[in-house]
């Protein structure tokens, strides 16, 4: 009972969060274990999208150039959101490689109307083994940072996510949201203290020009 209390205190605070950093309404989520896998990989995609440009808006702290970030492919290596990532070092590695691997999904999903009825699980277990190795670590790395788990149950916990591959893509997005949050407070403490520095000159400047000059 208390841990069902604590999950949906944090489930009605990220909401909260996402609602007033990214503009992605807590009802956005409200579905989101009972839709269907189509739905379901389109809807962390956007979400997760969204805390990728909120990272690099946050970064260079210049909403001007918002819509320019919002309209750049999020998966280009070279001219691509994960590109600035990446160059700004905003993520780590692997969670570069989930977006990068959630986004194959993702495409795959909406290029091609026959695979509206997308199921995850058998998507997953259709994946070549070095594809497969990619998701698996892709997908336990936010769990297993977070978790201390002996190395003899790693492989039981990937098998876990191999028949319920939803649950890695979950948790996996709500670690880089974490990444995301963590970032902003970073942002929001570096522009506090510029702005402290800013106030503390031009108080230095007119303490300075008030002061009488010394006479020789």
């Amino acid at each position: 009972m208390a841990d069902d209390d604590a999950l949906n205190k944090f489930a009605h605070a990220l909401g909260t969060w996402m609602e007033e950093s990214l503009g992605v309404h807590e009802s956005f989520l409200s579905t989101i274990h009972t839709d269907d896998d189509w739905t379901f990989i389109l809807k962390i995609h956007a979400i997760v999208e969204a805390g990728l440009n909120q990272m690099i808006l946050n970064h260079f702290a210049e909403p001007r150039i918002s819509r320019i970030i919002t309209k750049l492919q999020i998966g280009n290596s070279g001219t691509g959101k994960l590109a600035f990532a990446k160059a700004l070092d905003l993520i780590p590695l692997e969670s570069r490689e989930f977006i990068s691997v959630l986004s194959d999904i993702r495409n795959f999903c909406i290029h091609d109307v026959k695979n509206f009825d997308f199921d995850l699980k058998s998507y997953v277990k259709s994946l070549p083994l070095g594809k497969l190795d990619e998701f698996l670590r892709t997908a336990t790395f936010s769990m297993l940072r977070s978790l201390e788990i002996p190395d003899f149950s790693i492989t039981e916990y990937q098998q876990t996510i191999t028949d319920n591959p939803r649950l890695g893509i979950l948790s996996a997005g709500i670690g880089f949201l974490g990444d995301v949050i963590i970032h902003q407070k970073q942002c929001q403490l570096r522009d506090a203290t510029a702005e402290v520095q800013r106030l503390q000159a031009e108080e230095f400047h007119r303490s300075s020009e008030s002061s009488p000059t010394e006479q020789a």
